[in-house]
């Protein structure tokens, strides 16, 4: 039930006025995919739920935030997506004319889910959110084949990657946890940590 009623608002969220497109141009390019998406934007929406929050801020860092890993990945530098999310948010709340509170919040929560301080409850919500899509075996699956197809690692390198994608994730929401409500985050970290162990001895013995 809860699936449906998170694909419920994931269609609502779509017919926004300024969430709406934005949306629509993350999913419409080739990363992050659909899956790791639908992950943390459902995990997202469940979070939201349960707290005060600006939703509209909330979203549209949560969409930008990731909104050019595709051209990052194209230019072979992964870290340049931040900039590249910061520049085209500026330039967003100054087209839409949104307040300096609520575009203070938006850039937080880009500035900051990789690491750094935070503010405002709206970035330490993405940032668990963000978390999520590592936790989850779908996710992990479509990470491992991304790697191993995409970018053409090895199967083992592949894993290899995803575990430390897992690690870092996970340390990043250390000192925010407690806000993951309703979602034992250790036992599913754990669950993730053994899925990728077994994958890698499985990988090694092909060897």
């Amino acid at each position: 039930m809860q699936d449906q009623n998170n694909k419920g608002s994931l269609e609502k969220l779509h017919k926004e006025e300024l969430i709406g497109p934005l949306l629509k141009l993350l999913y419409s390019k080739p990363a992050p995919s659909k899956t790791l998406n639908d992950i943390t934007f459902n995990r997202l929406i469940e979070l939201e739920s349960l707290n005060i929050v600006d939703h509209r801020s909330l979203w549209i860092g949560a969409i930008i935030a990731d909104l050019f890993i595709y051209e990052a990945r194209k230019a072979k530098d992964l870290k340049t997506h931040l900039p590249l999310a910061i520049e085209f948010a500026k330039q967003f709340i100054k087209e839409k004319e949104i307040s300096n509170n609520k575009g203070n919040i938006i850039l937080e929560i880009i500035e900051t889910h990789h690491g750094g301080a935070q503010y405002h409850i709206e970035s330490k919500l993405f940032k668990i959110a963000d978390c999520h899509k590592f936790l989850e075996p779908a996710g992990l699956i479509d990470l491992i084949s991304d790697y191993y197809k995409n970018e053409g690692n090895s199967l083992s390198e592949s894993i290899t990657l995803a575990n430390n994608k897992l690690y870092e994730k996970f340390n990043l929401i250390q000192d925010i946890k407690e806000l993951d409500r309703g979602f034992d985050i250790e036992a599913s970290f754990n669950i993730s940590r053994e899925f990728l162990e077994r994958a890698q001895l499985i990988a090694s013995s092909l060897k």
